[in-house]
C-alpha cells in the first residue's frame, strides 16, 4: 500500500486503522510515521488539518502501534539499574487508585513512554490506557514543543516519589450525548440482595448530589437512575444510570459511580460486580466495561468515574474499596474526595449528608 504523503510502499499494518479524530471525514491514507510526525509539527491531522489534542485516544494508539512495530532501544532498556544508582538513585513507586502498586529504579533520563511500557509489563495496563500524574500534573509522552520524547526530569520528578496511574477506559467523542452506565451484580448465595449503584457528582472536591434508587435524578435531570431492576430467575440485579453528557451543568467536574452493599456485610458476597458503558441508541455495542473479580471485604467500591477534561469527558477505572453504604454514605464520599485529591489540585470541602427514610422492602 502506498502512503499518499511520503510516497513509500508500506505494509497495511503501518497505516492507522482509524482516523485521528471523529471530525476527520476521510479514510486513513497516510502511514503512521507521516501521521505522527505531521502532528508533532502542526498539532493537526495530516490529511484534513483538523486540530488534534494530545489527549486524543486514537493519536496515542498510533504511537503505541508504532512502538510495537518499531521498538526503540534506549538506555532505559539496556542499562543495568543497579549500576546506575549513581546516576539516578532511589526508586519510583507507581500506584493505581485501587491501591495496586509496584516499584522501579529511578532514572531522571527515563522517558515517560518507557515508564509506561514498564507499567504495561508489571500492571497489565496497555500504554494507550494510561494517564500518569505527578503532583497533580499529567506526565505527557512528548515535550510541549513536540521536539522529542519527554523524560521524568522534564516534569521535575524526584527520586523516591509516587506517580499515580489512572486507567482510561474510554475517551468520549464529542458527538456522543446520551450514554448509559449499566452496573450489575449476581445475588449472594443466600438470598436476593441489592448492590446499590449510586452516581455522585462533584465540583472539584465539593460534593454536590447523589442519584440512587430513591433520588432518581441529579445534575438538573442530566443523570437519571432506573431504580431496582431485579431478575430472580437469573439471580442478577441491575441499576441503569442514564447520562445526558451535554446537559451536565458546567460546575460538575466529576461523576463517580459507586456500588455498595445494602444488607450483606461486604461486597465480596455478591458475584462479579460489573459495569457496561454504551450509547443509549446502540445498547448492543459496548463502548467499554469493567469487572471486579475480587471485590474484597469492604462494603463499597468506587467502580468508575466520568471526569471533565476541557471539552471532553473521560471514563476512568477506579476500583477503590471503601466502607459505608446508603445507610451511611459519608465514608464513600471521603474515599471519592481522596481520589479527586490525587488527580487534581482542588481544595477540600467538608460535607454533611442528610438521610431520609428508605422505602425499599
Amino acid at each position: 500500500m502506498k502512503c499518499k504523503s511520503c510516497g513509500e510502499i508500506k505494509l497495511s499494518k503501518e497505516f492507522p486503522p482509524f482516523t485521528l479524530n471523529y471530525d476527520c471525514q476521510h479514510p486513513p491514507l497516510h502511514c503512521l510515521r507521516c501521521v505522527t510526525s505531521f502532528w508533532e509539527t502542526h498539532g493537526t491531522c495530516s490529511q484534513c488539518e483538523v486540530k488534534v489534542d494530545e489527549s486524543e485516544l486514537n493519536l496515542r494508539k498510533c504511537y503505541s502501534i508504532l512502538e510495537t512495530l518499531f521498538p526503540e532501544i534506549t538506555c532505559d532498556d539496556v542499562m543495568d539499574y543497579e549500576g546506575a544508582e549513581g546516576i539516578g538513585g532511589g526508586t519510583l513507586t507507581v500506584t493505581r487508585l485501587n491501591g495496586e502498586s509496584f516499584d522501579t529504579p529511578f532514572l531522571p533520563t527515563m522517558h515517560v513512554f518507557s515508564l509506561k511500557k514498564k507499567i504495561e509489563q508489571f500492571m497489565k495496563v496497555s500504554t494507550d490506557k494510561q494517564s500518569l500524574l505527578y503532583n497533580q500534573k499529567q506526565l505527557k509522552d512528548y515535550k510541549d514543543d513536540h521536539s522529542g520524547l519527554a523524560t521524568l526530569s522534564d516534569f521535575s520528578v524526584n527520586p523516591n516519589s509516587t506517580i499515580h496511574l489512572m486507567v482510561l477506559l474510554y475517551a468520549v467523542p464529542s458527538h456522543l450525548d446520551n450514554v448509559v452506565f449499566d452496573l450489575y451484580w449476581g445475588y449472594p448465595s443466600s438470598k436476593r440482595d441489592y448492590l446499590d449503584a449510586v452516581a455522585v457528582t462533584f465540583s472539584g472536591q465539593e460534593w454536590l448530589q447523589f442519584c440512587d434508587y430513591e433520588v432518581k435524578q441529579a445534575a438538573n435531570g442530566a443523570i437519571q437512575h432506573s431504580g431496582d431492576m431485579m431478575d430472580d430467575r437469573k439471580r442478577q440485579g441491575h441499576h441503569i444510570i442514564k447520562v445526558r453528557l451535554k446537559s451536565i451543568p458546567s460546575k460538575v467536574t466529576h461523576v463517580f459511580f459507586t456500588l455498595s452493599s445494602y444488607n450483606s456485610p461486604t461486597i465480596s458476597h455478591y458475584k462479579t460486580p460489573s459495569m457496561r458503558f454504551y450509547e443509549e441508541s446502540n445498547p448492543g455495542k459496548m463502548l467499554c466495561g469493567e469487572e471486579i473479580s475480587k471485590a474484597g471485604h469492604k462494603s463499597a467500591i468506587v467502580m468508575c468515574s466520568l471526569m471533565r477534561s476541557g471539552n471532553q469527558w473521560l471514563v476512568h477505572s477506579n476500583g477503590a474499596l471503601s466502607n459505608g453504604n446508603l445507610h451511611k454514605f459519608e465514608p464513600i464520599l471521603e474515599t471519592v474526595q481522596g481520589l479527586i485529591a490525587k488527580t487534581g489540585n482542588y481544595p477540600y470541602v467538608p460535607f454533611t449528608v442528610h438521610y431520609g427514610p428508605s422505602y425499599r422492602t
